[in-house]
């Protein structure tokens, strides 16, 4: 199943695939901690994705490195796919397992992690930070 609109996408993906996303996660991503969710609330996503109940996608978006290329990598959905990792790498969940996702083409990574996150407690300052140029930005950041 694929939706696919001018600026956006829902699709599904491997299981496996969005593990290996979390090797390679922004670094706006990562300053918000890697894991909040305790092994219960991990179970149970998984126990979810299993029975084929709806989960939100993980969202993803493109980031630009220093020399212009760009990738796709997990804007959203830190928590649920460390539980998909760690669920593929313990065997619990086959790595073909299909997984919901979302990738946004328009907005570019920093600016979709902005949009969503605004009024995220944990993210609210480091959203604001993520887009301060200088020793600000860099500092909070850092």
């Amino acid at each position: 199943m694929k939706i696919e609109m001018k600026n956006y996408e829902v699709s599904m993906s491997k299981a496996a695939t969005v593990a290996e996303g979390m090797k390679s996660l922004p670094v706006f991503q990562t300053v918000r901690g890697a894991e909040q969710w305790n092994a219960e609330k991990r179970a149970k996503l998984i126990s979810d994705i299993l029975a084929g109940y709806y989960v939100p996608p993980i969202a993803y978006g493109y980031v630009t490195d220093e020399d212009g290329n760009k990738a796709l990598a997990i804007m959203d959905g830190q928590q649920r796919g460390n539980a998909i990792r760690e669920a593929v790498e313990s065997g619990k969940l086959d790595p073909e397992t299909e997984v919901l996702i979302s990738i946004d083409k328009a907005r570019d990574g920093a600016e979709l992690f902005r949009v969503l996150n605004i009024g995220v407690p944990v993210g609210s300052a480091l959203v604001t930070a993520v887009s301060l140029e200088g020793i600000a930005g860099q500092a909070l950041l850092a």
